[in-house]
């Protein structure tokens, strides 16, 4: 699975919006996928969805709220380097 960008629009903007439902989009491709691969059915399990959509949901509202320091670190970054400071 390869999400279509790690790089998301530190703005609550439209180009915000669409990076995170691109993504979403991509999450749920390898799910579908991956439920209907009856090899895989041992191997993940509901209780795992349920963990890995938890998690999902949880680094969603913290992107949103501006609380994930590792993206909140990117961004920052991303600016100082913009801004010449580094």
């Amino acid at each position: 699975m390869t999400l279509i960008t790690d790089e998301l629009s530190p703005a609550l903007d439209r180009k915000f919006r669409i990076q995170l439902i691109e993504n979403f989009k991509e999450v749920k491709k390898f799910i579908d996928a991956y439920s209907t691969d009856e090899s895989s059915v041992a191997i993940l399990t509901k209780d795992d969805l349920d963990k890995f959509s938890q998690e999902l949901d949880e680094k969603v509202n913290r992107l949103i709220l501006g609380t994930d320091e590792n993206t909140v670190r990117i961004v920052v970054e991303k600016i100082l380097k913009e801004k010449g400071v580094i």
